[in-house]
């Protein structure tokens, strides 16, 4: 998704990771095509968050919750 307002993704993204390799199989057998990051700097906020992947704040889902 491309707004004005939305800035391009940071230069400072990583690779696809490696390190969660269960979730993304998960989500792939769901039908889910999604590319799993791990990022060099922290993203412990939303804001954080949006600035490692250089989109607005109100992308971000701050947190999820899963029940079974």
């Amino acid at each position: 998704m491309s707004t004005s307002d939305t800035p391009e993704p940071s230069s400072a993204t990583a690779p696809v990771s490696h390190a969660h390799p269960r979730f993304a199989e998960a989500l792939a057998g769901l039908g889910l095509q999604v590319e799993v990051r791990r990022f060099p700097d922290a993203t412990r906020t939303a804001a954080e968050a949006a600035a490692a992947v250089g989109c607005a704040l109100s992308e971000i889902v701050k947190s999820l919750v899963f029940t079974a």
